[in-house]
């Protein structure tokens, strides 16, 4: 998945570039990467996934909404910003999540899954953000997201969530292990809070009802797959 940009540090503030940087690890680049994936956890009868638009923005958009993220109203709340790695210098990969992590028996009970993911012949929909941001906790509330809200005003993307919701029905179902409920397992996505996260804190009841936050700049998709991830792997879709 060829989502990972580079920031270079040495150039203008805001200023980003497409070059790699040399003598950079795959190790450094896994640890320090936002890159969503999902994990098996090591325990029997137990495989974890969940479906998602991995999402690349221009880069003069990176730099706009690292530059909101930094200004007092959000800052001084304690958001961090998730575009831009502080220690690789690497634009993070950002993303769209489409479901909540989907829990079944095994391997092969997930791939049943992503087999009938692809027989949707999915035609994504055209990727626009709305100018808003939205407060959003986790479903463990452990974390706050400061979330760019995806326009869906033709309901295109609600009807792909839809279609997914129904597959994650059919292949959870009679599924009888271990699944964490606060995390929203095996739960129906609202395809009403479809956002991408640029932000976070951690979560103190309460406070996304205080936030006032403005209103973000317009920022474009530059270009966003679908994407399944597998245990550790991440299968493209579309």
């Amino acid at each position: 998945m060829e989502l990972i940009k580079n920031y270079d540090s040495d150039s203008s503030e805001g200023s980003y570039t497409d070059e790699a940087l040399p003598g950079l690890s795959n190790t450094i680049k896994l640890r320090y990467t936002n890159a969503p994936t999902g994990a098996s956890l090591g325990k029997k009868g137990r495989f974890t996934g969940f479906v998602f638009l991995g999402v690349n923005i221009f880069n003069d958009s990176v730099s706009l909404l690292d530059e909101y993220i930094r200004q007092p109203v959000c800052s001084e709340w304690g958001f961090r910003s998730l575009l831009v790695d502080e220690v690789t210098r690497l634009k993070r990969e950002l993303h769209v999540s489409l479901s909540f992590n989907i829990v079944v028996e095994s391997i092969a009970h997930f791939d049943a899954f992503i087999e009938d993911l692809r027989r949707l012949e999915i035609q994504l929909p055209e990727l626009q953000f709305k100018q808003e941001i939205s407060s959003l906790p986790n479903p463990s509330k452990t974390k706050l997201f400061l979330g760019l809200m995806v326009d869906d005003s033709a309901g295109k993307w609600k009807g792909l969530v839809q279609s997914i919701n129904s597959l994650v029905e059919k292949h959870t179902e009679g599924f009888q292990g271990e699944i964490d409920s606060e995390k929203g397992e095996n739960s129906l996505y609202d395809p009403h809070f479809l956002h991408m996260s640029i932000g976070e804190k951690p979560y103190h009841s309460g406070l996304e009802t205080q936030l006032a936050i403005p209103s973000p700049p317009v920022i474009h998709a530059q270009n966003y797959n679908l994407y399944c991830s597998r245990g550790r792997e991440t299968i493209r879709i579309v």
